[in-house]
């Protein structure tokens, strides 16, 4: 199988500094909470390694790394819906 290296790098450029700008609009006019916002960033970087395993291991294991990606990205829209956006 074929697997898109360049897609991933370019996700873990990208999708972090997205969620930066997203934190600190949410954050204006406020002190900014930096563990909140290294949360955020560390919870998408490792949803996207998690893809690249699993886009990388056999079927078996592949789902293993699948669910513990949904698992950080459910982390991160908690993240987003409940403390950011108060």
């Amino acid at each position: 199988q074929i697997t898109y290296y360049a897609r991933y790098l370019d996700w873990v450029v990208t999708t972090p500094l997205l969620l930066l700008a997203l934190a600190l609009t949410a954050m204006f006019g406020i002190k900014k909470d930096k563990t909140l916002i290294a949360a955020l960033i560390g919870a998408d970087v490792f949803m996207i390694l998690t893809g690249l395993i699993a886009d990388l291991s056999p079927t078996p294991i592949r789902y293993v790394w699948y669910g513990l990606g949904v698992a950080a990205f459910l982390v991160i829209l908690y993240l987003i819906w409940v403390p950011l956006k108060a």
